[in-house]
């Protein structure tokens, strides 16, 4: 009787050892092959979602915060940003495109975005049913926000303040659906999308009601005047490329910029970081200052399953040594 029939007579004989170091060596191979795949698939995706953006310009803050909330939509906005000041950075020699965002809002824990056309081509977007906003409080769904939340063309919803659920409702105004994208795999597939104006005249609106509650009014005939300036407002043109046009002091809450050369990955950060009020990130180099601190955790784990996959081998290789 040869060594191997030897080896697996034994094993054999032993149920119960045998059984409970195999278990351990199979726990730490799966261990290893999840995180693997795990973190491939992680990486893959946050570098798909920020897919043609150079930089995020925005209020001064945790930089990663800015990515976070700007690119991915996972986290709170560091705050507002002048279009005046944005505006001027737009006409840099050194940018080639921006995409203008205004971020606070959400219906049933999905973020309200609004942005213009431009937004949509830079994740590539197609329509599976309807078209894009073209006037304010016209909103396009992405495919997981239709799915989830089974809205149809046609549907009206009040978004809701902030970015959770349970916020506030911005009952002046209703949102229309007139488009629905197809699923395209990246951050569009759940977000609302509608004009950067919309965003606008619901805050206009939520301020206007703070000044009145704050001050004694009696409304006999014009008792409907909100719903009337709503109405109003849902016939103005929406900018459907670069900034709205306005002749009031606005606000943006982030700028995705695209680089025309290079030279602009060196002089664009710097420019901005010092010489304005607002502050600059690079989506390549936070999100692999991320991967760095969550890297220590996997290396961890990956420790813990080789360990696991030592003591089941040495387990096995004592026991047939003892045999």
């Amino acid at each position: 009787m040869n060594l191997l029939k030897i080896s697996w007579k034994y094993l054999f004989n032993k149920p119960l050892s045998t059984g409970l170091n195999v278990l351990i060596l199979a726990l730490g191979l799966a261990m290893i092959t999840v995180l693997l795949l795990i973190q491939d698939q992680f990486e893959k995706k946050m570098n798909q979602d920020a897919t043609g953006i150079d930089l995020v310009v925005g209020a001064k803050g945790s930089p990663l915060q800015l990515i976070l909330s700007s690119v991915y939509h996972l986290d709170f906005p560091t705050g507002n940003i002048k279009m005046e000041e944005a505006q001027r950075l737009s006409r840099n020699r050194l940018v080639k495109q921006i995409v203008p965002l205004a971020l606070g809002d959400n219906y049933q824990g999905y973020r309200l975005v609004g942005s213009n056309h431009d937004y949509l081509e830079l994740y590539g977007a197609e329509f599976a049913q309807g078209e894009a906003w073209e006037k304010p409080f016209q909103v396009t769904l992405g495919a997981e926000v239709a799915r989830k939340l089974q809205l149809q063309l046609g549907d009206q919803f009040a978004s809701s303040h902030g970015i959770s659920v349970g916020s506030h409702d911005h009952d002046a105004f209703l949102f229309e659906v007139t488009g629905i994208l197809k699923p395209k795999g990246n951050v569009i597939d759940r977000l609302i999308l509608t004009s950067i104006e919309s965003v606008w005249f619901s805050h206009d609106e939520e301020e206007g009601e703070s000044e009145e509650e704050s001050e004694p009014h009696i409304h006999e005939e014009g008792e409907d005047h909100n719903h009337d300036h709503a109405r109003d407002k849902s016939q103005i043109p929406v900018a459907k490329s670069g900034f709205p046009v306005t002749d009031q002091e606005r606000e943006v809450t982030t700028l995705l910029l695209q680089f025309r050369n290079p030279m602009a990955a060196i002089q664009l950060p710097r420019m901005i970081n010092s010489g304005t009020s607002m502050q600059a990130a690079s989506p390549s180099f936070e999100m692999n200052r991320l991967f760095e601190l969550l890297g220590v955790g996997v290396s961890l784990l990956k420790g813990i399953a080789f360990v696991l996959i030592a003591i089941s081998g040495l387990g096995i290789f004592i026991a047939l040594y003892n045999s």
